[in-house]
C-alpha cells in the first residue's frame, strides 16, 4: 500500500494592473500619428523627437496616400517608467497599417526615439 504523494501548493502574486501610459506621451504619439496624416506641420515636432525619428517622420510625409489613412485604435504599454511603447493602426481604403512609435523620457520630457509605419505590400506603393 503506498501513501499518497504531498500535495504543493504555489501561491503566485495576483498580476500586476497594466500602467497606462502618461497623457503626455500619448499626446504626443497622437502628434506624430497626425503629422504623417498631413495634419500638423513636420517642424512643429523636429524638438521632441531624436534625429533618427525625424527623418523616418519626414520620409512618411513625403508620401501623399498615407494622408488618406484614418486613425483605427491606439495600444500603449510601458515596459519600463520612463518608456512608452504605441502602436497605432490605421485605415487606408480598407488595409490596416500600424504606426510603431517608442517615446523614452529625455532630460524630463517625452521624445520619440523610434518611428515605423508597418504596410502591407503595395498598401502605399506608388
Amino acid at each position: 500500500m503506498s501513501l499518497p504523494r504531498p500535495v504543493s501548493i504555489v501561491s503566485r502574486p495576483a498580476p500586476a494592473q497594466p500602467v497606462r501610459a502618461p497623457r503626455q506621451a500619448l499626446s504626443l504619439a497622437g502628434a506624430v500619428v497626425e503629422t504623417i496624416l498631413g495634419r500638423r506641420p513636420l517642424h512643429q515636432l523636429r524638438p521632441h523627437l531624436s534625429g533618427h525619428a525625424f527623418l523616418s517622420l519626414a520620409r512618411y510625409v513625403e508620401d501623399p496616400h498615407l494622408r488618406r489613412a484614418a486613425i483605427r485604435r491606439v495600444r500603449s504599454q510601458m515596459p519600463t517608467e520612463r518608456a512608452v511603447e504605441a502602436s497605432v493602426t490605421l485605415d487606408l481604403d480598407g488595409r490596416a497599417l500600424t504606426c510603431v512609435l517608442r517615446l523614452d523620457v529625455r532630460r524630463g520630457a517625452w521624445r520619440c526615439t523610434h518611428l515605423t509605419v508597418l504596410t502591407p505590400l503595395g498598401a502605399v506603393a506608388a
